[in-house]
């Protein structure tokens, strides 16, 4: 077999798993034109879904207007909640945040919900990027949580959205300060490899795509990373608060014991399915 057929058989080998650990949601997550050299090749899958705790009834869902970033509008199906209900929320100067937790594991000191989706509004309809550079600039602030209160919400409108992203993570990592694997002399294998090639080897091209769906029901996520080397009372009314998701937002999915963010995304254009 000659060293192209084998890099083939690699490549759809990788692809096999990569569909079968994502339940299907990731095909073919390797640009056509990549081409694995070797001699290590390293990659992890993340799968998640979850039905919403309460969940979002289909008849209710009607399409509103969505604001762009350029200033255009769009009509959108939106998820909506128009019974007053108790949640987790939070307002703040430039953003607020809503909680919507999952129906599915409990967490084992107090039984509540396990995890959920943390929506991040940005006041203005055009502040997404000033809220972006907020968290990149603090990335902290991704794993925070946030100072939620009961509110009771008056009002939910939330739009569906399903869309897959990926990207070459090389940049992005050694910017957050992880540069050793990725250069060459400086990077060492020699701990993960029994072979004389260890000390030679280092992290090519580090690939990430994820795509997600969210609906009535609930969410359904999934993540690629690859790598080639060469509750209390009060005596006090809660706050009233509307959500209306009607402009960019951001979205973070959470394992609330640990805080662990297992995705995290903006929703730009709910229609948009790349």
């Amino acid at each position: 077999m000659s060293n192209e057929s084998a890099a083939r058989e690699v490549k759809n080998e990788v692809h096999s798993w990569a569909e079968e650990k994502t339940k299907g949601l990731m095909k073919g997550f390797l640009p056509p034109t990549s081409k694995l050299k070797g001699p290590l090749f390293f990659a992890n899958a993340l799968y998640f879904k979850a039905a919403w705790l309460d969940q979002f009834v289909a008849s209710s869902t009607r399409d509103e207007d969505f604001h762009l970033l350029d200033g255009k509008t769009i009509r959108a199906p939106f998820m909506t909640q128009i019974e007053k209900s108790m949640k987790r929320c939070g307002s703040f100067e430039d953003f607020k945040v809503i909680r919507l937790n999952y129906n599915a594991g409990r967490c084992y000191s107090n039984n509540f919900p396990r995890f959920c989706m943390d929506i991040i509004l940005p006041e203005r309809k055009n502040g997404l990027q000033d809220l972006l550079e907020i968290f990149n600039s603090d990335t902290k602030l991704l794993l925070q949580d946030f100072k939620l209160e009961d509110m009771l919400v008056t009002e939910i409108w939330i739009p569906k959205w399903k869309f897959s992203y990926g990207l070459d993570m090389v940049k992005l990592v050694k910017k957050l300060g992880l540069t050793l694997p990725f250069n060459y002399p400086d990077a060492d294998f020699t701990e993960a490899m029994d072979s004389p090639d260890a000390e030679e080897i280092f992290i090519l091209k580090m690939l990430h795509k994820a795509c997600i769906s969210v609906n009535e029901e609930g969410t359904e996520g999934a993540s690629i990373v690859s790598c080639d080397e060469n509750l209390g009372c009060s005596m006090y009314p809660p706050p009233e608060i509307q959500f209306v998701a009607d402009h960019p937002f951001m979205f973070m999915i959470k394992e609330k014991g640990s805080g662990a963010v297992i995705f995290t995304g903006a929703v730009l254009n709910p229609l948009s399915d790349i």
